[in-house]
């Protein structure tokens, strides 16, 4: 959603509930005339539609943060969260990764029947079977960054990296080759 909203977001006034829209004017996306870009108000000095649209998809995504981070706060007070070691394998090498957080399942299926019910009045339920259940797809990651490594040395020489290039008269992708 950061870079779909992209070189907009949605900050919170201070000591007031409204927020504000603002840009990243030096994200040279930000364009002095029209015939390069849209406008971001119409003949009436009002937002144009494409900036209500934009405005309308930040304000949900501010919503869903809300949401989420008042399920994660219900996880960590019933002691739920825990810090994640993995190790992803990078070529022959093992490499540790760090900062990163999990539901710890033996102690969500030990909560007793009163701590669970908050926890899932809160939504805290829905976050932690989802990263559960995610948790399962690191060998997959695993494997698209083999792939991607073995696509890379493929390739070397070549004037894509990958195999598929981006047809940018038809804006379209081909897979040729594959």
């Amino acid at each position: 959603s950061a870079l779909r909203g992209y070189p907009f977001r949605l900050l919170q006034q201070e000591s007031s509930d409204k927020s504000i829209l603002c840009i990243n004017e030096a994200s040279g996306l930000v364009v002095e005339n029209t015939a390069e870009g849209n406008a971001f108000f119409d003949a009436e000095n009002q937002p144009t539609q494409r900036i209500k649209d934009i405005l309308n998809f930040l304000s949900e995504v501010e919503v869903n943060r809300t949401i989420t981070q008042q399920a994660v706060n219900a996880l960590a007070d019933a002691g739920l969260i825990t810090p994640w070691a993995i190790n992803l394998k990078q070529g022959e090498e093992v490499v540790p990764v760090n900062g990163l957080f999990c539901v710890d399942e033996a102690a969500l299926n030990v909560l007793d029947n009163e701590a669970f019910l908050l926890l899932r009045k809160a939504g805290g339920l829905a976050v932690a079977y989802a990263q559960l259940l995610s948790m399962n797809q690191l060998s997959m990651l695993e494997r698209l960054g083999e792939l991607r490594g073995q696509i890379l040395a493929q390739s070397a020489g070549t004037s894509s990296p990958l195999p598929f290039d981006f047809l940018e008269d038809q804006g379209s992708i081909s897979f040729e080759g594959l």
